[in-house]
């Protein structure tokens, strides 16, 4: 299918753009929260910690795995952010 694509309409259309985490933030705001869906063997966590330092809220950021056992955790953790204005990375 790639192939047929780049044949028909060009590479562009089947290579992904370089992801940019700053420009995701202009389509967030309080009650609009930022959902990424991942590959296997992607980490966001390099890309995450570099953003929020840049931004000055590395003291505000919270990450937990999503794990068995960790859903009540995780709820805690977000009522915490909601509450507190943290940066909350499930």
């Amino acid at each position: 299918m790639q192939n047929f694509v780049i044949e028909k309409i060009g590479k562009k259309y089947v290579d992904p753009p370089p992801f940019a985490l700053a420009a995701c933030f202009g389509d967030a705001g309080i009650t609009t929260p930022l959902i990424f869906v991942l590959s296997a063997g992607t980490d966001p966590n390099a890309s995450w910690n570099k953003y929020g330092r840049e931004v000055g809220m590395d003291s505000r950021m919270a990450t937990i795995s999503l794990g068995s056992g960790q859903q009540k955790p995780a709820e805690n953790l977000i009522e915490k952010g909601k509450t507190q204005g943290l940066w909350i990375l499930l």
